[in-house]
């Protein structure tokens, strides 16, 4: 008997799942396949937005390329500029510019007041979303406006991974504009004390009255000459914070609303231009002016408003970021920073009237100076104006206790002359700019050499921005006589201007423009006039007015006056009013035919051939006569007549005006304040010549820096 063989119960236990498993192999390959496909999806998805990236990046650096050409009139330079950058970098993808529009010119303007808007017509958004898109503000100028942008679009087939996918198209755009020029320039009073490059700021620092140019070395500040700072590297050093987006409307606003104080501004400037060492110096020099100036702090405004004048005027650039980033010069802007910190603070200044004008006539002479407008710098493009620092000095001139000798002293006749001058104002516009090799800005001048009046200033007022001459003035009693306000008024001289100059320069170029000459001494007669005008109730040509009478109780006065002082003895009262000028002339003799000046007349009245005349009969006839006026006897008054006619035909100026007491009085007072008023103001041209340091009518124009090719993108 064969034993049965028993089979491994492993074998058939295999077999069954070997069946299970042939469809698991399809499910894993499918699996694979969707992967796959996932995969190479995603890598064209990525290809996509790498090569959609990649031709945006072409098409910016195209326009920015076509902008730096472009020019006013003409696109053929710039649509070749942006054409040549554009295949320049599509050939790393083996694609050109062959199947996109050409690049197109047009003007870029965002303004929304239609009106002022110098686009014609505005392109609509390439893309959209939600029905709305982003504006470009391009598209044709007007007439009156030329290219200022330029846009680049490429659309390219690009194909994908997967091949059965085929191609996909691409589309950029970018608009980059070319903004206008900036610069940046300051305008500032000539010097007379020397070419010194820290002179500009000793003129300062004498204006208020401190001689620290040689007492602190302010000749080391000279290192900081030629060294460049930008708006924006100073504001984040002294910790004020400027956004991207800012608007050049908003950054004024923001420097206008900041003050900060003298010594961190000084701080900032020197450590930007790396000169810590003058750290010292900035410390010593604050304190010598805010004990001379007898203040503990001095604070600087660091931008300008309609109000009040800051260490930046008015910013007029395309945009604030081109306006942050132009350079300035560094002991420029410190030199300007001292003076806005100074402004505003009055000091006494020794005039130093000559001992022998005030002894003898007995005058004194009060002055004071101060810097009312400080200097400021100028940034932006075209229309952008800058400052020079604007002095004011008030001479107060004064009788002490009365004018001394001859009829003036008689009378005891006094004078007071507040006389209010502000020189040094000068304004620089930025009217043109050239970016061509070298680069060039073009500057107008418009110089104020002097304003000059007298009357009375309210002292609140006296040292502010204002100008006093034009809206602070008020009346004045410039000569009292005998308790009686003689003179009584105000007085506005024209003073000689000066006709706007142009100037051009390059970058770190001073140009000095305007005349040398201080107007107070070339004035003074038309000052004269004026204040006869005023005695004499004329117009300030001082023509067509009437003589009037001398008021009888002054008449009687001055009738008391020389009868008390020299008696009651006709011939010498004669003599003496001969002598004081009182000479106008009166007809006389037989039935008034001759002619006889007004002592004459009095003294043959009083010294008759019949009767007599005694002491009250004499002081009648005196006061009668003091109030006549001018008048020529028969025989004169034809000779004159005949006179002022030939005068009239052969251009001559005729007999003249009559005169009076009035006029006899005066006739001296002019006398003694027309050599006055010239000694004060040769002697204010000393002061501002010489110890303040500047030439009167002269500007120095300097030009920073000029930014051009200033391109960016807006789309």
């Amino acid at each position: 008997m064969t034993p049965h063989r028993r089979i491994p119960s492993f074998v058939s236990a295999s077999r069954a799942p070997l069946a299970r498993q042939r469809g698991s192999v399809l499910i894993a390959a499918a699996a694979a396949m969707l992967v796959s496909v996932t995969l190479l999806a995603s890598a064209d998805l990525g290809y996509l937005f790498y090569m959609k990236r990649e031709l945006q990046k072409t098409a910016d650096l195209a326009a920015l390329a076509g902008a730096q050409q472009l020019e006013r009139d003409s696109c053929v330079a710039a649509t070749a500029a942006a054409r040549g950058n554009a295949n320049l970098n599509l050939q790393r993808f083996a694609l050109s510019m062959e199947t996109s529009p050409a690049p197109v010119c047009g003007r870029w303007d965002p303004n929304p007041d239609s009106t002022r808007n110098t686009v014609q017509t505005m392109e609509p958004p390439s893309e959209s979303y939600s029905g709305t898109g982003g504006k470009k503000y391009f598209g044709t100028p007007k007439s009156t406006a030329g290219f200022n942008a330029i846009k680049v679009a490429i659309s390219q087939q690009v194909p994908l991974v997967l091949p059965f996918l085929g191609n996909r198209s691409l589309y950029a755009e970018a608009i980059a504009v070319q903004e206008a020029p900036v610069a940046s320039f300051w305008v500032g009073s000539k010097l007379a004390t020397s070419n010194s490059q820290t002179a500009p700021l000793c003129v300062l620092l004498r204006v208020v009255g401190a001689n620290l140019c040689e007492d602190l070395g302010i000749g080391t500040y000279a290192g900081l000459a030629g060294v460049k700072i930008t708006p924006s590297g100073l504001l984040k050093e002294l910790g004020i914070p400027v956004g991207a987006d800012l608007s050049v409307g908003q950054l004024n606003d923001l420097l206008a609303a900041r003050k900060v104080e003298l010594g961190q501004l000084l701080n900032a400037i020197v450590s930007l231009a790396n000169q810590n060492s003058l750290l010292g110096l900035n410390a010593s020099l604050l304190n010598s002016l805010t004990a001379k100036l007898g203040i503990d702090t001095l604070l600087v405004q660091l931008g300008s408003n309609s109000v009040t004048s800051g260490l930046f005027a008015l910013i007029q650039a395309p945009s604030a970021g081109s306006a942050l980033n132009v350079d300035l010069d560094a002991l420029g802007l410190l030199t300007a920073a001292v003076g806005v910190g100074v402004s505003n603070h009055a000091v006494t200044v020794d005039l130093g009237l000559p001992a022998a004008v005030s002894t003898a006539v007995g005058l004194k002479a009060n002055v004071r100076a101060s810097i009312i407008e400080p200097p400021s710098v100028g940034i932006g493009g075209l229309g952008t104006r800058a400052y020079t620092a604007q002095v004011r000095t008030f001479v107060d001139i004064a009788t002490d206790g009365g004018l001394v000798g001859g009829l003036l002293g008689l009378l005891g006749t006094q004078v007071k002359l507040p006389i209010v001058l502000d020189v040094v104002s000068s304004q620089g516009t930025l009217t043109g700019m050239s970016c061509t090799a070298p680069a060039k800005a073009t500057i107008k001048v418009d110089s104020s050499i002097a304003k000059l009046c007298m009357g009375k200033v309210n002292e609140s007022t006296l040292w502010s921005t204002h100008d006093v001459c034009a809206t602070g003035l008020q009346d004045e009693t410039f000569v009292k006589l005998l308790g009686i306000n003689l003179l009584h008024g105000q007085v506005k001289p024209d003073i000689l201007a000066q006709d706007p100059v142009y100037t051009t320069l390059e970058v770190d170029q001073t140009k000095t423009v305007g005349r040398n000459e201080l107007p107070l001494g070339d004035t003074v007669q038309d000052l004269v006039n004026q204040l006869l005008a005023l005695l004499l109730a004329q117009s300030s040509s001082g023509q067509g007015a009437q003589l009037e009478a001398f008021p009888a109780d002054t008449a009687t006065q001055v009738a008391d006056k020389y009868l008390n002082q020299y008696g009651y003895t006709p011939s010498v009262i004669e003599q003496k009013l001969l002598g004081d000028g009182i000479t106008w002339p009166r007809p006389c003799g037989l039935l008034g035919l001759g002619t006889c000046a007004m002592p004459t007349l009095w003294r043959q009245t009083v010294t008759p051939l019949l009767g007599t005349c005694n002491q009250a009969c004499m002081r009648t006839e005196l006061i009668k006569a003091l109030q006549t006026t001018a008048s020529n006897g028969v025989l004169g008054g034809l000779l004159n007549a005949v006179g002022d006619l030939l005068g009239s035909l052969l251009g001559g100026t005729g007999s003249g005006q009559s005169q009076n007491l009035l006029q006899a009085i005066l006739s001296p007072l002019v006398g003694l304040l027309k050599p006055l008023l010239n000694e004060v103001g040769l002697l204010l041209a000393n002061l501002l010549d010489g110890l303040v340091g500047i030439k009167i009518g002269q500007t120095d124009v300097h030009l920073m820096s000029l930014e051009c090719d200033n391109v960016r993108l807006v789309y």
